[in-house]
């Protein structure tokens, strides 16, 4: 008896641990939908005849919660899965209900990967992933892909759906090529250069640094004296202050010869103004 007693326990808890939700429907009358572009225009639907909704639904195992996005099915064939804007090909108009925006899409289930959308910068940047304003789904392991609204590959956004590219995104990197401006220690060794895109001085070293929890990549610079240097990825730079004299920094010494000069020219303003003192007492 004790034996069915913890077998029945045992699978009530399973039960609990493994719940579903079943998906609900809902019949929404013809003539109240419609739908709008991005633009503003009409999104054609064709003639609707009837429209069915399929509530969203959820499934829980251990901590790991499913969804299944909410869908449309127009006219028995057409599938408008509900998403977010940023890959959604309109905005459906329910009267008297609201306004979702659609993918025209069968609706993925099971969908469990959490994510937040990046905005790319207009131009290239340093240490930024992308350019012009091109939107990106940055997963929880901190990767970023492109949003592709026809890749198989899903993500919840506030609990909506988002579809990206399986390639990894990549930060710009800094460029050291074509530049022609460095600075320099006493030894010789170069110590920064100039980034040619962010146009700010990042530091390097002959040598790459290890245990110390930095990622280092390897300067390619053919004929420049920083080839083969290091730098920290994702480093930032400092504005550029070095001068145009062969990258060098000018030596920040005082002339003596100069100092003479002023010394002397002092001496004899110097000079001048007891002479002066002296003519006015006559």
């Amino acid at each position: 008896m004790k034996k069915i007693i913890a077998t029945v326990l045992a699978m009530v808890m399973a039960l609990a641990l493994c719940t579903t939700a079943f998906a609900d429907t809902q019949n929404i009358d013809a003539d109240k939908v419609s739908a709008v572009k991005a633009d503003g225009t009409v999104y054609d639907l064709g003639t609707v005849t009837s429209v069915v909704k399929t509530l969203e639904s959820k499934s829980t195992s251990g901590t790991t919660v499913k969804i299944t996005p909410a869908y449309y099915t127009i006219n028995g064939t057409d599938v408008y899965t509900e998403c977010d804007k940023s890959i959604a090909d309109c905005l459906l108009v329910i009267k008297g209900v609201g306004n979702v925006y659609v993918i025209k899409k069968a609706a993925p289930t099971d969908v469990s990967a959490t994510a937040t959308l990046y905005t790319a910068p207009d131009d290239e940047t340093c240490n930024k992933v992308g350019k012009d304003g091109d939107t990106y789904v940055v997963l929880t392991d901190g990767t970023y892909h492109k949003v592709d609204a026809t890749a198989d590959n899903y993500a919840l956004v506030n609990g909506k759906l988002v579809a990206y590219a399986t390639d990894k995104a990549s930060a710009a990197e800094h460029k050291f090529a074509e530049s022609t401006k460095a600075t320099y220690a006493s030894d010789g060794k170069v110590t920064s250069v100039k980034c040619t895109v962010c146009e700010e001085m990042i530091a390097v070293q002959k040598t790459a640094g290890s245990f110390d929890g930095k990622s280092y990549a390897k300067i390619t610079a053919e004929g420049k004296d920083w080839n083969g240097y290091y730098y920290v990825v994702g480093t930032t730079g400092v504005a550029d202050n070095t001068n145009t004299n062969g990258g060098k920094d000018s030596p920040k010494t005082f002339d003596a010869g100069i100092a003479m000069y002023v010394g002397m020219a002092l001496t004899s303003v110097a000079g001048s103004a007891v002479v002066i003192g002296k003519k006015k007492e006559f």
